[in-house]
């Protein structure tokens, strides 16, 4: 394999999903606990039971044109979307505006 790829992305693809599938109920709980409209959007939604690609597949879809819907009656707070970064620690958060409605840049 190339050198290029570090070594969880050149493992065997079944072995990758796995882990994957493993990680991503704690990840949706994390999401759901700073994230009210995702809360309601997945109400009823088992973390614990979305394990593998059919139960991710059961998911209900969100367009972009509902999200925007739901972000333009309930705004997502700079706060929340911070908290929810910060625990993930995949990124760092390089600028957060508050008072003005504007996109929160982050930096990986």
């Amino acid at each position: 394999m190339a050198e290029y790829f570090d070594r969880l992305e050149a493992r065997d693809p079944a072995e990758r999903e796995a882990e994957q599938f493993a990680r991503f109920p704690a990840f949706l709980r994390r999401a759901l606990a700073v994230a009210p409209g995702l809360r309601r959007w997945l109400d009823g939604v088992n973390p614990d039971a979305v394990t593998n690609r059919e139960a991710l597949a059961r998911l209900p879809v969100l367009r972009k044109a509902e999200l925007m819907e739901m972000q333009a009656k309930e705004p997502p707070s700079c706060n929340s979307r911070l908290r929810f970064w910060m625990e993930m620690k995949q990124i760092r958060a390089s600028t957060c505006i508050t008072r003005v409605r504007q996109p929160i840049v982050y930096s990986v």
